[in-house]
């Protein structure tokens, strides 16, 4: 029963698809991934908490601290929409590197449901987080997701970056 999303696959026309791969190995595509995720990733929809538009939240600024010997700071964020998935979130992010290092998602009474932890990894220069653990704390269920490859300016040309570059592009 248990498959990866690897790819999602939106049309204007018609409803979302998603491209999976069993545990076997054995490829599909479904309109429904539901069936397919594991149960911990149905009880932590990540595509309910993961990069939500940053103009869809008011955020204020905590405090700024340590965490794990990192300078960072805590984050209060709130929906301005009325959001079934979460009241608050608090965001701990890595202040030098840009990362996240915990997200805690609160309900309404104030009280910590799900949360994520965060490692990183730098690459290219550029620091991201290759692995993300995801606890949902009502059931006990857990979801590790682990970036096992990164490639960063695939077939894009060093010309690209100059300052004519997008004159080129537009035709300006």
């Amino acid at each position: 029963k248990c498959a990866t999303a690897i790819l999602v696959q939106y049309s204007q026309k018609g409803k979302e698809r998603y491209w999976y791969i069993m545990h076997r190995g054995d490829p599909g595509r479904t309109p429904n991934i539901a069936k397919y995720r594991p149960d911990a990733e149905n009880n932590f929809f990540l595509e309910q908490y993961v990069d939500p538009p940053l103009e869809s939240e008011s955020h204020t600024l905590i405090a700024m601290t340590t965490s794990r010997n990192r300078p960072a700071a805590i984050i209060k964020s709130i929906p301005k929409k009325k959001n079934p998935y979460y009241a608050w979130r608090k965001s701990t992010i890595d202040r030098e590197r840009m990362v996240p290092l915990l997200i805690e998602y609160y309900d309404k009474q104030g009280e910590l449901k799900k949360n994520v932890t965060f490692t990183s990894e730098q690459r290219f220069s550029i620091w991201y987080w290759d692995t993300a653990r995801f606890e949902n704390l009502e059931n006990g269920s857990i979801t590790k997701i682990k970036t096992t490859d990164i490639r960063i300016n695939i077939g894009l040309h060093e010309r690209d970056f100059q300052p004519g570059a997008l004159s080129r592009l537009t035709g300006r």
